[in-house]
């Protein structure tokens, strides 16, 4: 699979119906960043790629959301468009790559104070106003949904969960987002069969439940963007009452 096939895969594409009836794909542009992070003592901005795969110029367009309680039932997106109180800006947001060429876009984090975690959704996309419809023709563009996280001056990383039978519920209670990774859970009568458990990111304050093969310990890692300890959970913690209600796979 190469990049720009993995990164179509992994942001789900957004598709844009534009005309009528046969159909005709723009897949032309590909960006080099699936999630892009940002530290206290880190660099205050990051450059994305976008690249013109195609034999004609490209109209692209950037903007940026702001996830309001992320990972939650009633999580929300705000678009910036007040670039004087905007937290994280996109420069330019607007471009024309030539054929098979790409421009860079800068994101600069204007927060410098990181008292909480922001999340962003940062979405690239052709500029559907500079293309013309052909005759009896269906256009459909694909655009790219890219993570954008502003980690907390000093994040802290607690999950906890709770199992009931083969039913578990994690919860985040600290205050960084973490991705739950290589997960494994193993037959307590007998140890050498295991199985692969798909995981999930869990957003501060957020919770997440699967179902597991088996009745026992399961363990994941903990990737907060840095690094990723190896942490079992038995599954007999005690969830907070206020907690929301968790997302199922």
């Amino acid at each position: 699979m190469n990049l720009k096939t993995a990164l179509q895969s992994y942001f789900g594409l957004t598709l844009l119906a534009l005309s009528f009836l046969s159909c005709s794909v723009y897949a032309d542009i590909s960006v080099d960043k699936a999630i892009v992070e940002f530290r206290p003592n880190g660099e205050y901005y990051t450059d994305i790629k976008v690249q013109n795969n195609a034999n004609k110029k490209a109209y692209v367009s950037v903007s940026i959301k702001e996830v309001i309680k992320p990972g939650q039932p009633d999580e929300k997106r705000e678009e910036l468009y007040d670039p004087d109180k905007a937290l994280l800006v996109a420069t330019p947001s607007r471009l024309i790559i030539e054929a098979n060429q790409s421009s860079p876009v800068r994101l600069l984090n204007l927060d410098e104070d990181h008292n909480q975690e922001r999340i962003y959704r940062v979405l690239v996309e052709p500029a559907s106003a500079k293309f013309k419809a052909e005759q009896d023709a269906v256009q459909v563009l694909v655009s790219y949904d890219i993570l954008a996280i502003v980690r907390p001056e000093k994040p802290v990383t607690k999950i906890l969960a709770s199992r009931k039978g083969k039913n578990i519920v994690f919860y985040n209670a600290g205050n960084t987002n973490i991705f739950l990774e290589r997960g494994k859970q193993c037959n307590p009568a007998n140890k050498s069969q295991c199985e692969d458990i798909l995981g999930s990111r869990l957003y501060a304050e957020a919770s997440w439940t699967t179902d597991l093969p088996f009745e026992s310990d399961v363990e994941f890692s903990l990737n907060d963007g840095e690094s990723a300890p190896t942490s079992i959970f038995n599954g007999k913690d005690k969830l907070p009452d206020s907690m929301p209600k968790p997302l199922a796979d």
